[in-house]
C-alpha cells in the first residue's frame, strides 16, 4: 500500500510502505483417540482425528495441514475442514496403533501448550 504523509508543509508518499500482516495467535490442536476402550466394550473408529482451533477466537482454523504418525511411521497428511477438523482413513492401521500405544498428530503453526 501507498502511504501518503500530508502536513501544512506539504505531503509526501512511500510506495509500499505500509503492509498489514494477520496476527498469528496460538492454536489447540486435540486428536481423538482411534479407540476409546479396549476392553470391553471395544470402540473403534475408522478416522483418526484431529481439530484445530484458534485460542484467542476459540473459533475452528480450516485450510491447515495436519500430519498423522504412528511412531516413526508417517501416515499422512489431511487439511482441516470448515470446523477445524481434519480426517485420515486409518482402517488398515488399527493393529499398528495398537502396538505403538496410539498416534501422533501434528500441526507446523503455533500451538498453545
Amino acid at each position: 500500500m501507498t502511504v501518503t504523509v500530508t502536513t501544512p508543509g506539504g505531503s509526501a508518499s512511500l510506495v509500499n510502505g505500509f503492509t498489514y500482516v494477520l496476527p498469528v495467535h496460538a492454536t489447540s490442536l486435540i486428536a481423538t483417540p482411534a479407540l476409546s476402550k479396549l476392553f470391553p466394550p471395544h470402540v473403534y473408529f475408522p478416522f483418526l482425528t484431529a481439530t484445530l482451533t484458534d485460542q484467542v477466537t476459540g473459533l475452528p482454523v480450516p485450510g491447515q495441514t495436519i500430519t498423522f504418525k504412528i511412531g516413526s511411521n508417517l501416515l499422512g497428511t489431511a487439511t482441516t475442514d470448515a470446523q477445524g477438523v481434519a480426517r485420515f482413513n486409518e482402517t488398515l492401521i488399527l493393529t499398528l496403533i495398537l502396538l505403538n500405544g496410539g498416534y501422533d498428530a501434528s500441526f507446523a503453526g503455533v500451538i498453545e501448550p
